[in-house]
């Protein structure tokens, strides 16, 4: 349960920091 947490976590960091991201904040929500 932690790890998924962890893992989310993650993903929601790499996506904030990710230049597409940045570019397209509509297109990740």
């Amino acid at each position: 349960m932690t790890a998924d947490i962890n893992l989310e976590l993650m993903r929601n960091i790499k996506s904030v920091f990710d230049p597409n991201h940045l570019l397209n904040p509509g297109k990740v929500l």
